[in-house]
């Protein structure tokens, strides 16, 4: 039985019923800055925008992470931080923000001088303030960032796809089950919005011992099952569960009441 509010895992990805927003928080430390960059990079090309400006973006989103990481926890204590990266009628607005000791905590105000540099110096405004509830939150707004040439994913697609690829890389997942992880993000990025409670994609990952173990959800009833046969192509059989080393549909309690969610274990050898 889930729990709507059970932590499974250090990074969770809340994609939305567009493309236009999407948010992903973590643990910090590990898997850290690397993590947030390929979520950003993905959620650049899924808005079409042009690679030289997604560096700007993610240039900004690597600056406000390092100084959370580094100087938000006192003491060796570990907190949260979330990313938000949205399309609004001003533009693209990346939002970071952490629950750690404040803009005017011990070790903000010596270090966030020279990232805020270098974000100011790429975006167009640039906000920081205290986060609601405690901890620092950077805003970050860009106007007129060069256009891709075409968009050729669909969805959210790129930013799951990257997020998983960077965390099965920290697993040590070979070549070959790299890959099916990355089909596995797109399957899901492909069919899991259809069958949420709200149309959102939700994926919260877990890496250690070498698997990487997803929690899928919340879905509605009986949607667990028609997106594992929804995945199911010709002469292959189910994506899901060729590609992954265990699949589960759990019952769980959400906020409309019951649901389900999707267990999938991708481990980084056969």
């Amino acid at each position: 039985m889930v729990s709507q509010d059970e932590n499974v895992g250090t990074v969770e990805l809340l994609l939305g019923d567009s493309r236009d927003a999407a948010t992903l928080r973590l643990t910090a430390g590990d898997p850290g800055v690397a993590v947030i960059r390929q979520f950003v990079g993905g959620m650049a090309e899924a808005l079409g925008i042009h690679p030289a400006g997604a560096e700007d973006v993610k240039l900004a989103a690597t600056e406000a992470a390092t100084n959370a990481l580094m100087h938000a926890w006192p003491d060796g204590e570990v907190g949260r931080i979330e990313v938000v990266l949205l399309r609004d009628s001003g533009g693209v607005v990346l939002t970071i923000s952490d629950d750690g000791t404040g803009v005017t905590g011990e070790g903000h105000d010596a270090e966030i001088g020279f990232g805020l540099s270098l974000i100011r110096a790429v975006a167009d405004d640039v906000d920081v303030r205290e986060a609601k509830g405690g901890g620092t939150r950077v805003e970050a707004r860009f106007r007129d960032l060069p256009r891709a040439e075409a968009v050729t994913d669909s969805g959210h697609s790129p930013a799951l796809r990257r997020v998983l690829a960077m965390m099965a890389a920290q697993c040590g997942f070979t070549m070959d089950r790299l890959s099916d992880a990355v089909l596995v993000a797109e399957t899901l990025a492909a069919h899991a919005g259809a069958h949420s409670v709200d149309g959102r994609v939700r994926v919260a990952a877990e890496d250690g011992a070498g698997d990487l173990r997803l929690l899928v959800g919340p879905l509605t009833r009986g949607g667990g099952q028609a997106l594992l046969d929804e995945s199911t192509l010709p002469a292959f059989g189910g994506v899901l569960e060729r590609l992954a080393d265990g699949v589960e549909v759990d019952r769980g309690i959400g906020p409309a009441g019951p649901c389900e969610y999707l267990r999938v274990r991708i481990s980084s050898r056969r």
